[in-house]
């Protein structure tokens, strides 16, 4: 598999769904773009010393990681947005691109792995992985989930990324912390999209993908980086309208996740 010219192939597609689009389309795919590359770049971090996967499985990896989002380049297209709704979720979006012809331009070579694929892409954002999945469908899945999580944890500390992390918490209904999040924080639970009402609840959903990570080095380059104080400290910052009381209790917590 050759992983390579997979990635050539993945920024020609790129470009080819970015033309005829304005400035800000070109950025928004190229966030995704960039999001992507790290996402493999944590896949290969996690995999480095993992004993139980061949060099095909390490390989069969990467290229579900260059391949996870792809459905997001036609969701911008159909509704120019990243959020995810009734009919344009990304994960489900970009199995279908697969499923209908992306997957053999994207990697021409090699069809054995074609459902693997597939299925893993299909619900790499579910809450919960399906009971149907394989041993090794599992252990794909967490591996991309994980990559995919640490890059989220990163890009919510970025400060050139704030109005784009935080666009699915806009329309504010208020500006405390719910307390169905604030429960799930202290039990270790996730966090579920459809209890999200803010930024406050979008940065506490964030913050439990922490506990959602399945590797130790994983869970290691996250403390390494010190993104959970930074995270905190950036919101704080830039949404200043948000209860003191909630972004003090976020700070006391974080020694528990």
């Amino acid at each position: 598999m050759q992983v390579n010219e997979l990635l050539k192939r993945f920024n020609k597609m790129v470009t080819i769904f970015g033309k005829g689009g304005n400035h800000e389309d070109i950025i928004a795919l190229d966030f995704k773009k960039y999001h992507t590359l790290r996402v493999l770049e944590n896949v290969e971090f996690i995999v480095k010393d993992m004993q139980e996967l061949t060099p095909e499985e390490k390989d069969l990896a990467r290229i579900i990681a260059i391949l996870h989002d792809i459905g997001r380049l036609r969701q911008w297209k159909n509704i120019r947005s990243y959020e995810d709704r009734p009919g344009q979720m990304h994960a489900h979006i970009g199995a279908r691109m697969l499923e209908n012809g992306w997957l053999k331009v994207l990697v021409p070579e090699e069809r054995k792995y074609d459902s693997e694929i597939i299925k893993i892409v299909y619900h790499h954002g579910d809450l919960y992985l399906p009971d149907d999945m394989s041993d090794r469908e599992k252990l794909l899945s967490n591996l991309v989930r994980d990559a995919d999580k640490v890059d989220i944890l990163y890009l919510v500390t970025q400060k050139s990324e704030l109005k784009i992390m935080y666009e699915e918490g806009e329309k504010e209904k208020n500006l405390k912390l719910n307390k169905k999040i604030k429960k799930n924080l202290l039990q270790k639970e996730t966090v579920s999209f459809a209890d999200v009402e803010n930024r406050i609840d979008l940065l506490g959903l964030r913050l439990a993908l922490i506990n959602q990570l399945v590797f130790p080095r994983s869970r290691e380059y996250i403390a390494s980086k010190g993104y959970t104080e930074e995270m905190i400290n950036l919101f704080e910052k830039a949404f200043p309208q948000y209860d003191k009381e909630d972004i003090a209790w976020l700070r006391n917590l974080k020694d528990l996740i």
